[in-house]
């Protein structure tokens, strides 16, 4: 939950740039099926289902962009870090244990940039030296950045998957109706048709 908390802060500013997403995505979705179903139409059902699938990509969105700008931010993690390491290396670059590790991560730089603690942890950073571990933690950190970023893809086209599956069923109940009826209404009229001219 801190994840997502933390993910929303940084997001702050991409909400937007989350929102139009959405939106461009559920206007070619709509496009889309509209293109491959032309002989149907949208009901009442399918912009429930639109809405739905509209708030759902929308926070898929606003996660995606919040840990595309965290991944961003690699190079000013990593310079803090650097700055953190400097009393390691001044003896003389030495091996830094999981305790080391929690001083200068989770006290000093958790300070700046609480995010860090959300995606590494200490019993990563077995058997690197002080040199070493500010490019270390910043790889493990864009690793699941990156993971993270595929889950939330994942988790959208199944969104999409769904939908549009809920969608074009919708659609094709609905014009199976209205062809029946005008199919009906067909029939009755050339029914009609004859018995007047008999009469005539």
């Amino acid at each position: 939950m801190d994840t997502l908390i933390y993910i929303f802060k940084y997001a702050i500013g991409s909400m937007l740039i989350g929102v139009i997403l959405t939106a461009l995505e559920l206007a070619l979705f709509f496009f889309i099926i509209r293109g491959w179903y032309r002989k149907r139409t949208f009901n009442a059902m399918s912009f429930v289902i639109g809405a739905i699938l509209f708030v759902l990509l929308c926070f898929q969105n606003i996660l995606l962009c919040g840990t595309i700008h965290i991944k961003g931010m690699g190079n000013k993690f990593e310079t803090v870090l650097e700055t953190c390491v400097e009393p390691y290396l001044a003896e003389g670059d030495p091996m830094i244990n999981p305790a080391q590790v929690d001083d200068f991560i989770f006290k000093d730089v958790a300070e700046q940039y609480p995010i860090i603690q959300c995606y590494v942890g200490s019993s990563y950073f077995r058997g690197y030296r002080a040199s070493e571990l500010p490019h270390v933690i910043v790889d493990t950190l864009n690793d699941y950045c990156n993971n993270y970023i595929l889950r939330r893809i994942g988790w959208s086209l199944l969104f999409v998957i769904v939908g549009a599956v809920i969608v074009i069923k919708t659609m094709a109940v609905t014009n199976q109706r209205t062809s029946l009826r005008r199919h009906t209404s067909e029939v009755s009229r050339r029914q009609y048709s004859p018995r007047r001219r008999n009469r005539r």
